[in-house]
């Protein structure tokens, strides 16, 4: 039995770790958070209610013409429900991945309260399980509701009852499964004290690239074929996607099929192994978390933790210094910006989710192509448009996140000491971004023309960077502050806003850059009049940016920012508040 202070105390923490997963330090306000987090959760859980919808016309017409195929349409369609469970409940959890576990910051403000650890563990626990539990529900519930009436709009209401219960257990067991994994992985990563920026940002890039994989992809699993008119055979084919045989989600397939009462005999066991994995993902994850906070109990007391990876950017730090120049508070920015984007995962969000797009437009530049050798050769062609997608949507990513404002107290230290002149900070600015872009973009190209000789892959290798170049330019010339160092302002920065504008660029900067670049690749003398109308660009574009006239301080900072004017007679200087029209 828990005493009542126990309760108290218990009931106090789950709704403190229950809020914190819906906090983050970069927020300026609840509703502005609020408003976040609801339209990640609606973007991951529309598609949900609409797929089944969508696939029903191949479900209609199996119960109709065909009913031996309905149970093949329903166990492939099962399937790829699961599948979506899964990558949607690991995307919430990437998003929430900075509080899935014990940091740092709990212990030493927990550790010396007088609170059982039990009572810290549980209630961290039970925040985690009420989180799986409203996505999960929101996820699952509604794909349940409309793929039960779909697939059995032909039977009785108990075979529709049985559905729809099969398909909630089955993906709640998978997002419990991959939900209690990376609480596991999340854990693990914090016992080492190494890694946990870096590894939370790979894993939500993968998953949001999962993610839109998915939906893209998803409808084209089921695919019907109707004769055409005055065909001598008058078949109806229907294609359907098969899942592979390495991929968990046939272990909660078989758990599905179980459930509904058509499992075979080798499903059984498979259905077993979904059970067992579940159940010890849970078990897992606990230990995890047990042995996670009693980690950071000793950190609390010891020395802090070292750079890890900000350490580990020490390279792009340095590549960043030598292209800002000899200007110190250009190269000082620079370093500044490339050490918050390498340790805080505020800002590395955008970048991933950006990304993702990226990758998931690659795919289907890819999949035109159909595969096979097509796709080959339409990869290692010299002038491959995949290193300019990929370049343009990182680049983009990384502008968003200078919008983040997670670094306002550093605008002071900046502006004390006058190193927030425009110049320098475009100098820092350009510097970071080639720093982090061009040799990515470079390198790709490289192993993109691979198969080429070596001046092939050396000049497609020059145009790429020399282009990211051009766009970094013009990227950075729309950033006219210190990067982190300022509040939001409304409409910049959005691709919910701007996301024609960035389709539309990235069409212009690959396939229609791409497209001129083969006219110019064959004549000596327009190479290189692309690389020297290239390289004048980026000289031009950045010369124009370091001239052209900017206040040195914003309007929302001039106001709190004291004035400084000199006594006359005495070389001091007199500082005097600045006051507002209200003053």
């Amino acid at each position: 039995m828990i005493a009542p202070a126990g309760k108290r105390a218990f009931a106090l923490l789950f709704r403190e770790f229950f809020s914190q997963l819906f906090t983050t330090e970069s927020s300026l306000t609840d509703h502005q958070l609020r408003q976040a987090m609801i339209g990640v959760f609606v973007f991951v859980i529309t598609p949900g209610f609409f797929l089944p919808l969508q696939l029903g016309a191949p479900m209609e017409f199996a119960s109709l013409a065909n009913p031996a195929l309905l149970e093949a349409l329903t166990r492939l369609l099962a399937a790829i429900f699961l599948a979506y469970s899964m990558v949607a409940i690991g995307v919430i959890a990437a998003f929430e991945w900075d509080a899935l576990a014990f940091d740092r910051r709990d212990a030493m403000v927990l550790g010396s309260l007088p609170i059982p650890g039990r009572t810290v563990v549980a209630a961290k626990a039970s925040a985690l399980g009420a989180v799986l539990f409203i996505a999960a529900a929101g996820i699952n519930g509604l794909t349940a509701v409309t793929f039960s009436f779909v697939a059995t709009s032909h039977a009785s209401v108990i075979a529709t009852a049985r559905l729809f219960v099969s398909h909630v257990v089955a993906t709640t067991a998978a997002s419990a499964f991959v939900f209690c994994s990376l609480v596991t992985i999340r854990s693990a990563v914090g016992l080492f004290g190494r890694g946990r920026v870096v590894i939370g940002s790979l894993l939500q890039f993968a998953l949001i690239s999962a993610l839109f994989c998915f939906l893209i992809f998803a409808p084209t699993a089921v695919r019907m074929e109707f004769p055409r008119r005055g065909a001598a055979v008058h078949t109806v084919g229907v294609h359907m996607q098969s899942i592979p045989a390495w991929s968990p989600t046939n272990w909660f397939a078989a758990l599905y099929n179980l459930l509904r009462g058509t499992a075979s005999a080798g499903e059984m066991r498979q259905a077993g192994v979904a059970l067992a994995a579940t159940l010890g993902s849970a078990l897992a994850a606990i230990a995890a978390i047990v042995a996670g906070y009693r980690q950071q109990l000793r950190l609390a007391l010891g020395p802090p933790a070292s750079t890890g990876v900000v350490a580990a950017a020490r390279i792009p730090r340095a590549l960043a210094r030598v292209l800002a120049g000899g200007s110190r508070p250009a190269r000082a920015i620079a370093d500044f910006i490339l050490t918050t984007l390498a340790r805080s995962r505020a800002q590395q969000a955008p970048i991933a989710i950006n990304a993702a797009i990226g990758v998931v437009m690659i795919v289907l530049d890819v999949y035109r192509t159909r595969g096979g050798a097509d796709a080959v050769v339409h990869l290692s062609a010299a002038w491959s448009p995949l290193p300019l997608m990929a370049a343009f949507w990182m680049a983009v990513g990384v502008r968003a996140s200078f919008f983040v404002p997670s670094e306002l107290r550093a605008a002071w230290t900046f502006r004390v000491n006058a190193v927030d002149a425009p110049g320098a900070r475009h100098a820092a600015i350009r510097a970071a971004m080639f720093a982090m872009i061009v040799p990515v973009a470079a390198a790709a190209a490289l192993v993109l023309c691979a198969r080429l000789g070596w001046g092939d892959m050396l000049r497609q290798a020059t145009v790429v960077a020399l282009a990211v170049m051009v766009l970094i330019e013009l990227l950075a010339w729309s950033v006219a502050f210190v990067p982190f160092t300022r509040l939001y302002e409304p409409g910049h920065a959005r691709l919910k806003t701007r996301w024609p504008l960035y389709l539309i660029g990235a069409y212009a900067f690959s396939d229609r850059f791409v497209a001129f670049e083969r006219v110019c690749w064959a004549p000596p003398w327009r190479f290189a009049a692309l690389l020297i109308g290239l390289a004048a660009s980026v000289i031009a574009l950045d010369v124009a940016a370091r001239r052209r006239a900017e206040p040195h301080l914003s309007d929302a900072f001039q106001e709190g920012l004291p004035s400084v004017e000199p006594l006359s007679g005495l070389g001091l200087a007199s500082v005097t508040p600045h006051l507002g029209a209200g003053g």
